[in-house]
């Protein structure tokens, strides 16, 4: 499960870094991820019962994103298992 950017004390330590330390570009990425107030955590929240619910049965081992994917919609797992490598993550070994 991927929560996505949440709103928490590891935020503010990144900010306190600064841009010296983060780069300008990541920096400003982690300074409107906390203006905007992140990814709301009930949205993870939910997808974890959702997982651990019967509702997922048959999609493990899949990389859900709690607020860019539609976990919630009930044509969610017929796409996870039809196109199963698309939520798959792969290693690769040199």
């Amino acid at each position: 499960m991927a929560p996505d950017p949440l709103n928490t004390k590891f935020i503010d330590t990144m900010l306190n870094a600064g841009p010296n330390v983060l780069g300008d570009k990541l920096f400003q990425t982690i300074k409107e991820i906390k203006e905007s107030g992140g990814t709301p955590f009930q949205l993870p929240t939910a997808l974890c019962c959702f997982l651990g619910s019967s509702k997922s049965y048959g999609i493990p081992g899949k990389m859900i994103s709690a607020r860019f994917d539609d976990w919630n919609k009930p044509s969610f797992k017929e796409k996870v298992i039809n196109n199963s490598d698309f939520f798959t993550l792969r290693r690769k070994d040199p």
